[in-house]
């Protein structure tokens, strides 16, 4: 066979729906790491980060629902994040036994920092197709 021949070969799977959400969700999370990188940090530290700055004073288990990771996984993450000073744990004044997570001023800060650029690679990710179709 010719390379003409091969190249009427088309890969039906080349330009799905699934794979190219795969495709954006995969730059989508380099270019993020890339960004945390800097800070000591990977994309996993986003994840727990995004949701704390919706709403933080909530416990690890809490949180862990909201992003639907284990527990296990979180320790590790959240440990990080604590140690770098984006988080602190403090212990629930009405209920003792529950320690809640909160966003430092330090991690405020780096929302302010990378929120502009999650936005940024959102509008480069959707760019070429039209709004009805985003809707």
């Amino acid at each position: 066979q010719g390379s003409s021949d091969l190249q009427a070969i088309r890969d039906p799977l080349h330009d799905n729906i699934p794979l190219l959400l795969r495709r954006t969700s995969r730059y989508f999370r380099l270019a993020m790491q890339e960004q945390m990188r800097p800070k000591g940090l990977g994309y996993s530290h986003w994840i727990f980060l995004r949701s704390l700055w919706i709403e933080d004073e909530i416990t690890q288990r809490e949180l862990c629902k909201r992003i639907g990771s284990t527990e296990p996984a979180a320790v590790i993450a959240l440990s990080q994040l604590e140690r770098t000073g984006y988080i602190q744990r403090t212990r629930n004044k009405t209920d003792m036994r529950q320690i809640l997570l909160s966003v430092t001023p330090k991690g405020t800060q780096l929302r302010d920092e990378l929120l502009p650029f999650a936005f940024e690679l959102i509008k480069w990710g959707i760019k070429d197709i039209p709004k009805s179709e985003l809707e």
